[in-house]
């Protein structure tokens, strides 16, 4: 499944985390996915903040979405291993690298 076609269940984990109470949870798996949910993510962390107080928040969203990243990071390293994080960042830093030297 290429990323375009990831896109309507992104959608879908957006909807579900702000009509349901599992915010933090649909945010973080949609956040693995792509980073730009980190944005809703840190949005609905300073909604419960000014609803409520920031321990509530970070209850409530804080400690959720952290335990869902680890956990799904684990995952991974499980499945994949942990030698392709260390690719992955090598490879992502070689071609910043890439870019940057062929700009003037």
């Amino acid at each position: 499944m290429s990323n375009g076609n990831f896109q309507p269940v992104l959608t879908a984990l957006w909807g579900v985390a702000y009509a349901c109470n599992g915010r933090a949870i649909a945010l973080s798996l949609a956040a693995i996915v792509k980073v730009q949910t980190v944005l809703p993510l840190a949005v609905a962390f300073c909604d419960e903040s000014q609803c409520a107080n920031g321990r509530s928040a970070l209850r409530k969203i804080g400690v959720p979405s952290l335990l869902t990243f680890l956990l799904l990071l684990m995952a991974g390293a499980l499945v994949c291993g942990w030698e392709s994080y260390g690719e992955w960042l090598r490879e992502t830093y070689d071609k910043s690298q890439e870019t940057t030297a062929l700009s003037p």
